[in-house]
């Protein structure tokens, strides 16, 4: 990948993605085995890393990057950061659906510099 030399608007047509688009994922998170969540009757997978979070109004709130014990840390747009418990959470399918209007989303906001490291995160094995 050659980007010296490149005009900035042959660059931003490569690779400029929607906030919205997936984000990538690695393998190892995309995995086969199933679980049923306590608060839905289907089964999902595992993993939420990677999902988009959505709120009640279907609005797009970004996407989950951690998965702790009791919460789940969301990177929004904007520079937004996100811890929302797991209880607030309505339904997982391809996306997270929250219980929650989006502006009382904000509630849950933690300033972006904050480390992961202080919320116990559980491996994802």
């Amino acid at each position: 990948m050659v980007l010296i030399g490149l005009p900035l608007y042959e660059i931003a047509r490569r690779y400029k993605k929607s906030r919205e688009a997936a984000m990538p994922v690695p393998r190892l998170e995309r995995t086969p085995e199933r679980v049923e969540r306590s608060n839905s009757h289907e089964l999902h997978t595992k993993s939420l890393i990677g999902r988009k979070v959505k709120s009640r109004d279907d609005q797009f709130v970004g996407h989950v990057i951690a998965d702790a014990d009791k919460s789940i840390i969301v990177l929004g747009h904007h520079h937004y950061r996100f811890d929302i418990p797991k209880s607030k959470i309505q339904q997982i399918t391809k996306d997270v659906i929250l219980s929650q209007e989006y502006e009382t989303i904000f509630t849950y906001s933690k300033p972006r510099t904050t480390s992961i490291d202080k919320v116990s995160v559980t491996s994802s094995e």
